[in-house]
């Protein structure tokens, strides 16, 4: 007995576990790639059909699309091959042969054709039609199909063509409100240029006065401290002319002190140590005072220079604003020209 094996629609069914309409389902969507044979009345499928089923079912679960699916088959199996034909000892086993076998008939002549009575060759032309009502089928799901295609595309062209005119004019639109808004943002822009280049003037000229007036100023400093330190250095060579004298003096005393007798010597030195040490207090004094004032002068030089620093960064600070602010195009192309003989240190 051979082992060829056929399944009826509700074996498939049951084999792959799933309805047995959506095995119907898929016998008609993918009929030319399955593979199918006539008993009797019934259709039954081989065990190829039902690999090709499960491997349907394998690529249906992972979410394929039966668009994909049907190529995937078409690139693999091809087109549903002919029936297969089942094997001579089932077809024996399904029909039961009579006792006693009929003479062979005779062949019958009809047109030119000869016709046996074999009832195979009913069951042949039996295949033969369906398989040909199949084939008209597949044409006309295939002609639907391409009619259903090409009504879709000109839609969508349709479609597209509409859609594309409304982007146009949204863009045209979009276009005239932009050119509107950059143009109102250029006048804005050179109206604020304008004003920031009347600032940027202003600003040039108060720095140009605040330093002409801290270069007078630096200059009358300058001068004081000039004449504070010729006048100290004056002072200082009279008091050491003063002392020079003294000492001079000092030293005549105590030679004539020495040929006076020595009451006289010890009283003359004790009046000339008196002496001395008032001139000496005095020098003392008067050196005292200029101290202070070569002191009070210095203090003025310093604060006189502290004061110019700060006017310094100042002016820096007024300079550095200045250049921060936005330059226009009309002051990038037409810088001011600076004076001669200004001078911002």
């Amino acid at each position: 007995m051979n082992s060829y094996k056929c399944y009826l629609v509700s074996d498939l069914a049951s084999e792959l576990n799933i309805p047995r309409t959506t095995v119907n389902d898929w016998l008609k969507t993918y009929g030319p790639y399955l593979e199918s044979e006539l008993r009797g009345k019934r259709k039954v499928y081989p065990e190829r059909t039902l690999h090709i089923l499960q491997e349907i079912k394998t690529m249906r679960d992972n979410g394929a699309s039966p668009n994909v699916i049907e190529q995937d088959l078409a690139q693999r199996y091809g087109i549903r091959p002919e029936p297969v034909l089942p094997a001579e000892e089932q077809r024996t086993e399904a029909t039961p042969v009579p006792a006693e076998a009929p003479a062979p008939a005779q062949a019958v002549h009809t047109s030119d054709a000869l016709v046996l009575p074999d009832p195979e060759l009913k069951e042949l032309f039996q295949r033969m039609l369906e398989q040909d009502r199949e084939r008209q089928n597949m044409v006309r799901r295939s002609a639907r199909r391409f009619m259903t295609v090409i009504l879709l595309l000109l839609l969508a062209l349709a479609a597209g063509l509409v859609l594309l005119a409304w982007h146009f004019s949204l863009k045209l639109a979009h276009a005239e409100s932009l050119a509107a808004q950059r143009q109102h943002t250029a006048d804005q822009a050179i109206a604020a240029a304008a004003q920031h280049l009347t600032e940027i003037r202003k600003l040039q000229e108060n720095a140009q006065n605040e330093s002409a007036k801290h270069a007078s100023q630096l200059e009358k400093l300058t001068v004081t401290l000039d004449r504070t330190r010729q006048d100290y250095q004056q002072e200082t060579a009279k008091l050491s002319r003063e002392l020079e004298a003294n000492k001079k003096a000092a030293d005549a005393a105590l030679q004539a002190m020495k040929k006076d007798e020595s009451t006289r010597r010890e009283a003359e030195i004790a009046e000339l140590r008196r002496t001395f040490a008032a001139g000496q207090q005095a020098l003392l004094k008067q050196y005292e005072s200029e101290k202070a004032a070569r002191i009070e002068a210095e203090a003025k030089r310093s604060n006189a220079e502290s004061q110019l620093n700060v006017l310094r960064k100042e002016k820096e600070q007024l300079e550095q604003k200045a250049a921060s602010l936005p330059a226009p195009a009309e002051t990038s192309a037409n810088p001011v020209p600076e004076k001669k003989g200004e001078s911002h240190d």
